[in-house]
Protein backbone atom coordinates (compact mmCIF):
# COMPACT_ATOMS: atom_id res chain seq x y z
CA UNK A 1 0.00 0.00 0.00
CA UNK A 2 1.17 3.76 -1.18
CA UNK A 3 1.59 5.92 1.50
CA UNK A 4 0.89 9.79 1.13
CA UNK A 5 3.65 11.95 2.49
CA UNK A 6 1.59 15.11 2.64
CA UNK A 7 -0.30 13.17 6.09
CA UNK A 8 0.77 12.62 9.61
CA UNK A 9 -1.68 9.74 9.60
CA UNK A 10 -3.14 7.31 6.93
CA UNK A 11 -5.13 4.40 7.69
CA UNK A 12 -7.04 2.58 5.07
CA UNK A 13 -9.65 -0.27 5.12
CA UNK A 14 -9.02 -0.14 8.81
CA UNK A 15 -11.11 -2.97 10.55
CA UNK A 16 -11.11 -4.88 14.32
CA UNK A 17 -13.49 -7.53 15.48
CA UNK A 18 -13.57 -9.47 18.68
CA UNK A 19 -15.41 -12.22 19.90
CA UNK A 20 -17.32 -11.51 23.06
CA UNK A 21 -17.64 -13.76 26.37
CA UNK A 22 -20.01 -16.44 24.24
CA UNK A 23 -17.54 -16.25 21.48
CA UNK A 24 -20.02 -14.46 19.31
CA UNK A 25 -17.69 -11.97 16.68
CA UNK A 26 -18.33 -8.01 16.88
CA UNK A 27 -17.51 -5.98 15.00
CA UNK A 28 -15.64 -2.34 16.39
CA UNK A 29 -14.64 -0.85 13.45
CA UNK A 30 -15.30 -1.28 10.16
CA UNK A 31 -13.60 -0.11 6.89
CA UNK A 32 -12.20 3.06 8.58
CA UNK A 33 -10.52 5.54 6.02
CA UNK A 34 -9.09 8.39 6.79
CA UNK A 35 -6.18 10.91 6.12
CA UNK A 36 -4.85 13.56 8.86
CA UNK A 37 -2.64 16.16 7.33
CA UNK A 38 0.20 17.79 8.63
CA UNK A 39 -0.62 20.64 11.18
CA UNK A 40 -3.97 19.12 11.42
CA UNK A 41 -6.09 18.24 14.56
CA UNK A 42 -9.07 15.52 14.28
CA UNK A 43 -11.57 15.08 17.06
CA UNK A 44 -12.96 11.33 17.28
CA UNK A 45 -16.91 12.40 18.27
CA UNK A 46 -19.45 9.56 18.61
CA UNK A 47 -21.44 6.78 21.15
CA UNK A 48 -20.43 4.82 23.78
CA UNK A 49 -19.29 1.62 21.57
CA UNK A 50 -18.61 3.57 18.68
CA UNK A 51 -14.91 2.65 18.27
CA UNK A 52 -13.11 5.81 19.11
CA UNK A 53 -10.95 4.10 21.89
CA UNK A 54 -10.75 0.86 19.63
CA UNK A 55 -9.35 3.31 16.90
CA UNK A 56 -7.09 5.18 19.54
CA UNK A 57 -5.86 2.22 20.87
CA UNK A 58 -4.32 0.66 17.70
CA UNK A 59 -3.02 4.21 16.34
CA UNK A 60 -1.14 3.79 20.20
CA UNK A 61 -0.19 -0.11 19.50
CA UNK A 62 -2.19 -0.89 22.41
CA UNK A 63 -4.71 -3.27 20.19
CA UNK A 64 -4.36 -4.91 16.87
CA UNK A 65 -5.99 -4.50 14.35
CA UNK A 66 -7.68 -7.62 12.26
CA UNK A 67 -6.96 -5.92 8.75
CA UNK A 68 -6.10 -2.81 6.61
CA UNK A 69 -3.27 -0.23 6.42
CA UNK A 70 -1.49 2.31 8.93
CA UNK A 71 0.75 5.03 7.95
CA UNK A 72 2.33 7.19 10.81
CA UNK A 73 4.68 9.88 9.73
CA UNK A 74 5.16 7.41 6.39
CA UNK A 75 6.28 4.50 8.79
CA UNK A 76 3.45 1.37 8.11
CA UNK A 77 2.53 0.14 11.46
CA UNK A 78 2.49 -3.26 10.53
CA UNK A 79 6.51 -3.19 9.28
CA UNK A 80 8.03 -0.35 11.10
CA UNK A 81 6.47 -0.66 14.46
CA UNK A 82 8.89 1.02 16.32
CA UNK A 83 9.44 3.73 14.21
CA UNK A 84 5.36 4.21 13.89
CA UNK A 85 5.28 4.13 17.55
CA UNK A 86 8.16 6.28 18.54
CA UNK A 87 5.72 9.06 15.71
CA UNK A 88 2.80 9.01 18.10
CA UNK A 89 1.50 9.33 21.58
CA UNK A 90 -2.01 8.92 23.50
CA UNK A 91 -2.75 11.24 26.73
CA UNK A 92 -5.15 9.45 28.48
CA UNK A 93 -8.39 10.60 30.28
CA UNK A 94 -6.90 9.16 33.56
CA UNK A 95 -3.49 9.10 34.48
CA UNK A 96 -0.59 7.16 34.34
CA UNK A 97 1.85 8.38 35.82
CA UNK A 98 3.31 5.43 39.15
CA UNK A 99 3.25 7.88 42.28
CA UNK A 100 6.57 6.54 43.48
CA UNK A 101 8.24 6.96 40.36
CA UNK A 102 10.34 10.42 39.77
CA UNK A 103 9.40 12.76 36.56
CA UNK A 104 12.52 11.61 35.26
CA UNK A 105 11.95 8.10 35.86
CA UNK A 106 8.28 8.33 34.40
CA UNK A 107 9.96 10.07 31.51
CA UNK A 108 12.84 7.51 31.14
CA UNK A 109 10.51 4.33 31.30
CA UNK A 110 8.48 5.72 28.49
CA UNK A 111 11.36 6.42 26.55
CA UNK A 112 12.06 3.29 26.63
CA UNK A 113 8.73 1.82 26.06
CA UNK A 114 8.47 3.43 22.68
CA UNK A 115 12.18 2.27 22.16
CA UNK A 116 14.27 5.60 22.42
CA UNK A 117 17.69 5.09 22.55
CA UNK A 118 19.06 6.28 25.48
CA UNK A 119 21.04 8.53 23.47
CA UNK A 120 18.74 10.17 22.23
CA UNK A 121 16.61 10.79 25.22
CA UNK A 122 15.87 14.42 26.11
CA UNK A 123 14.39 13.80 29.12
CA UNK A 124 15.80 16.74 30.90
CA UNK A 125 14.98 19.57 28.11
CA UNK A 126 11.44 18.16 28.36
CA UNK A 127 11.34 18.89 31.98
CA UNK A 128 13.16 21.90 31.78
CA UNK A 129 10.70 22.79 29.03
CA UNK A 130 7.52 22.22 31.73
CA UNK A 131 9.42 24.00 34.80
CA UNK A 132 9.75 20.77 36.61
CA UNK A 133 13.46 20.20 36.86
CA UNK A 134 14.45 21.14 40.45
CA UNK A 135 11.43 18.29 40.83
CA UNK A 136 13.24 15.68 38.25
CA UNK A 137 13.75 13.40 41.58
CA UNK A 138 10.95 14.27 43.92
CA UNK A 139 8.80 11.16 44.27
CA UNK A 140 5.27 11.99 42.13
CA UNK A 141 3.42 11.74 44.88
CA UNK A 142 4.73 15.06 45.80
CA UNK A 143 3.04 16.97 42.99
CA UNK A 144 -0.27 18.30 42.73
CA UNK A 145 -2.47 17.21 39.74
CA UNK A 146 -1.41 19.95 37.36
CA UNK A 147 2.10 18.83 37.54
CA UNK A 148 1.17 15.21 37.01
CA UNK A 149 -0.49 15.93 33.67
CA UNK A 150 2.50 18.17 32.41
CA UNK A 151 4.40 14.37 32.88
CA UNK A 152 1.97 12.84 31.77
CA UNK A 153 1.30 15.42 28.23
CA UNK A 154 5.20 14.74 27.66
Amino acid sequence: MKYNKNNDIEIIKLNKTYLDDKKNKVTALKNISLKVKKGSMLALLGPNGAGKSTLINILAGIVNKTSGDVFINGNNYELEERAAKQSIGVVPQELVIDPYFTPKETLEFQAGYYGIKKSNRITMQLLRNLKLEDKARSICTAFIRGYEEKINDS
